[in-house]
């Protein structure tokens, strides 16, 4: 599990509470939100892992010192990590929906969201990954780092096109 990644999606649990319900949550739902933050930390872990696990091969040239690609952990090990952390996540988000039914609130919303994030998941881990080949000035954007690559751009507007979060820029650049 990459922490940053765990720590930066646990902190949207709490921040969507309070966009969508207010301070409410911390006294009336803290459960159901606790409950979330968890299916999340499961969730981004089973997530990280299933793409160490596929990139493994790319993983021992590019990134050597990662616990697969250096041989620390085994695929096998690395496998049944996964299947605990989905189990856990999935637990959290029926625990979760099982209370805000029984406090009088609607499951929809959280089991829709948990879908469709588990969809976007395994499409990107088995297509999008494929198709989708990011540019490295991309990779500095969407990482929030920047890379000195020969053939890294000079800023937003000379990025490659193949890159969603340049083109954006790119596309709205010309505002002030």
């Amino acid at each position: 599990m990459r922490l940053k990644n765990v720590l930066l999606a646990a902190v949207t649990v709490p921040l969507g509470a309070q966009f969508a319900i207010g301070d409410e949550w911390a006294s009336e739902q803290l459960a159901e939100v606790v409950l979330q933050i968890l299916a999340v930390v499961f969730f981004i872990g089973a997530g990280n892992t299933m793409n160490d696990i596929k990139d493994v091969a790319i993983d021992r040239e590019a990134h050597p010192n990662r616990p697969l690609a250096s041989g620390v952990i085994s695929l096998d090990s690395a496998n049944k990590f996964v299947k605990l952390l989905w189990t856990l996540s999935i637990i959290c988000v029926v625990a979760g929906a099982y209370l805000l039914t029984t406090s009088q609130h609607s499951a929809i919303e959280l089991i829709a969201i948990y879908v469709i994030a588990v969809t976007l998941m395994i499409t990107y881990d088995h297509t999008m990954k494929k198709i989708y080949k990011p540019t490295p000035f991309c990779w500095s954007i969407t990482k929030q780092k920047f890379y000195t690559t020969p053939d890294a751009p000079k800023s937003f507007t000379d990025a490659k096109p193949n890159c969603v979060p340049s083109s954006f820029f790119r596309a709205f650049s010309h505002y002030k």
